[in-house]
């Protein structure tokens, strides 16, 4: 039998669950305005993980099947059947591949600041990254990601949430976190042209100045996905749901109020 990893979850609010799976480097609580927004109507599971957080941090190395089974493996910890999947990022990924691996487990997902369909030019800057990671750790990126990450309005008017992003970030696990940067750079691949299959209602959204998970790339997402929605938020960059907790919100309420209503 596979072999279960001991992760670190919790669960806010009461009704039907929802799953939500961090991004590369962060862990559960980046979060915490979506839970504060969602644990109103729904019962809301997030959790680290693999080698992230106060989850296990085997060295690697990983592979998205192994993180798409650690999903499983936590609604089945939480005694949850169906439910909605929410993936950021790295977690984006994960619930393309949850969705085509197990489409009876999911009743909605919503595919947030993900990649899809990289170019050329874009995968060998993601791969550029990971090889500086598996040498010089997570220190190697946090400067430029940041950049990425955040908008310079944000960074100035609230210098604490990025302070403790960089701290989240330069701390993780440095066999742990290069392995996980790896699946990211590398996964996409295993996911282009499969995204039709996904059965259940999918929101695609990113944010308009998110320069890794473009817009592009969500359009091509939802182009492919049966009736998928898609949504673009103005203004900000990769880390939405943390600098733009309102917009993301309201974009996730008002999907689930008709895909999945509490």
């Amino acid at each position: 039998m596979p072999r279960r990893y001991d992760v670190k979850w919790q669960e806010d609010g009461k009704g039907k669950p929802i799953i939500l799976i961090h991004g590369l480097g962060m862990d559960r609580h980046m979060w915490k305005g979506q839970v504060d927004g969602l644990s109103q109507r729904y019962r809301v599971i997030s959790y680290d993980n693999l080698g992230h957080g106060q989850t296990e941090k085997p060295p690697g190395p990983y592979s998205l099947a192994l993180f798409t089974d650690l999903v499983r493996d936590v609604a089945d910890q939480a005694g949850v059947k169906t439910f909605a999947l929410i993936g950021f990022s790295l977690g984006g990924m994960i619930a393309q591949a949850f969705a085509l691996a197990h489409p009876e487990r999911l009743a909605a997902a919503v595919i947030m600041n993900a990649v899809y369909k990289r170019t050329l030019e874009e995968s060998t800057a993601v791969i550029a990254r990971a090889d500086a990671i598996d040498v010089e750790g997570p220190n190697a990126t946090v400067d430029a990601a940041i950049e990425r990450w955040l908008t310079p309005e944000f960074r100035k008017t609230h210098p604490e949430v990025e302070a403790a992003i960089r701290k989240r970030v330069t701390s993780n696990d440095h066999k742990a976190y290069a392995a996980a940067y790896r699946v990211f750079a590398e996964g996409d691949p295993h996911l282009a042209g499969k995204l039709g299959g996904i059965a259940c209602p999918t929101l695609v959204v990113t944010a308009e100045h998110d320069k890794g998970s473009n817009p592009r790339m969500a359009r091509q997402m939802a182009a492919e996905i049966p009736n998928a929605k898609l949504a673009i938020l103005p203004r900000l960059r990769h880390l939405a749901p943390m600098e733009g907790v309102a917009d993301m919100n309201a974009a996730l309420l008002s999907f689930l109020a008709e895909a999945y209503p509490p």
